[in-house]
């Protein structure tokens, strides 16, 4: 099955993340860019800014980084993409502190203009994150009545 043009970006877009190839995540990126990061409150705008922001996060990776796509749904000119990250923290991030295996589940809503992602959401799940570290007790959800 032929992939299609959106679909060879987000792949092409992904081997440069693994590869943490900052100038090639760059390329994929319009020059106007908007990439927001809604969990943690961060929107970039630019190429430039929005590199950086990559910077103080793979600054955090220790060992591999293996993002993961899960599903992908493209439409005429935009993508819903559901995806896993899974890396060796170490260092400090915003809440985050110290050291050890981290695993996000993320979905990213944007859209492709010319053939470059002209602006990009990311939600994940900040509570799932903290329980990782420790840092939030809260526990997850008990399963519904009908489950199980």
């Amino acid at each position: 099955m032929t992939q299609t043009p959106t679909e060879d970006i987000l792949a092409g877009y992904f081997s440069a993340l693994r590869d943490r190839d900052l100038d090639r995540i760059a390329s994929y990126f319009a020059e106007d860019i908007v990439y927001t990061d809604v969990c943690l409150h961060f929107t970039g705008r630019g190429r430039r800014e929005v590199k950086r922001s990559f910077r103080l996060w793979f600054d955090t990776v220790a060992g591999a980084y293996a993002p993961t796509i899960n599903d992908l749904q493209v439409a005429p000119g935009g993508y819903v993409l559901e995806w896993t990250l899974r890396y060796d923290f170490s260092g400090t991030l915003g809440l985050l502190s110290g050291q050890g295996p981290l695993e996000l589940k993320m979905v990213s809503v944007g859209h492709i203009r010319d053939g470059l992602i002209v602006d990009n959401r990311d939600y994940w799940d900040l509570a799932t994150v903290l329980r990782q570290f420790g840092i939030s007790t809260v526990p997850p959800l008990p399963p519904s009545a009908g489950e199980g």
